[in-house]
């Protein structure tokens, strides 16, 4: 082979090689994108609860676990290993820690709010 010939075969697989990484990189992120939209689709759950519930220490414990399960059910894993990420687990934290300040003030129980303090 010639000088020029190894050249141009260099040059044209630098090239193949840098639009593989880019479509790589591409491809990633649309990944990464289509998994954030995913990520922020709200979800809901419902508790009924009676003013029973908010009468004694022990039942406003009781309705604080309810509380809390239906979070970690909405929001999905807090820890990195079962979330599949640091990202996403601390994005599920968020959506943890607000989905149950958000419960709290809709129900505007003072002793009830102190439990997640």
């Amino acid at each position: 082979m010639t000088y020029s010939l190894v050249k141009r075969l260099v040059g044209a697989t630098a090239i193949a090689c840098s639009l593989l990484i880019s479509s790589l990189a591409s491809a990633e992120t649309a990944i990464e994108q289509s998994s954030q939209s995913q990520a922020f689709q709200t979800q809901s759950i419902s508790i009924a609860y009676s003013s029973a519930e908010l009468a004694t220490a022990e039942s406003r414990a009781a309705l604080y676990n309810k509380i809390k399960n239906a979070a970690k059910q909405v929001c999905g894993p807090t820890s990195a290993h079962e979330a599949g990420g640091l990202r996403l687990a601390s994005r599920n934290r968020d959506c943890y820690e607000d989905t149950i300040e958000q419960a709290m003030d809709q129900i505007g129980n003072g002793q009830l709010a102190s439990l997640a303090h």
